[in-house]
């Protein structure tokens, strides 16, 4: 793995930091590893500005999409249908448990 982050290290860090998963634990690799701090601060800064400047003009290219999605009488009802749903989802997965946690009493 050494040899590995040694080479890619800093990659792994710029494109890591676009997805956010193991961002945290590559942080500790990469002082494990004894990057320089400079670096590390550098590749992370660039990765930060352009994930940032990626939502920008993205949010600023979708502003009308948004504005005409997200009024009240559309999103009220789907939040609602979203709500129904995962509480359906929640309340079948309580009683399946509940149900095993039964039969499990009565075998024993």
């Amino acid at each position: 793995f050494e040899v590995w982050f040694k080479k890619h290290g800093l990659k792994a860090l710029f494109v890591v930091r676009r997805t956010g998963l193991g961002y945290a634990q590559l942080t500790w690799f990469c002082g494990l590893e004894r990057v320089p701090c400079f670096k590390f601060l550098a590749v992370a800064a660039v990765a930060d500005f352009l994930w940032a400047a990626f939502w920008t003009y993205l949010g600023h290219r979708l502003t009308g999409v948004f504005h005409t999605f997200f009024q009240p009488k559309i999103l009220l009802p789907i939040t609602f249908i979203f709500l129904l749903i995962v509480g359906y989802l929640i309340y079948c997965r309580a009683r399946k448990l509940r149900i095993e946690d039964c039969e499990k009493d009565r075998q024993s």
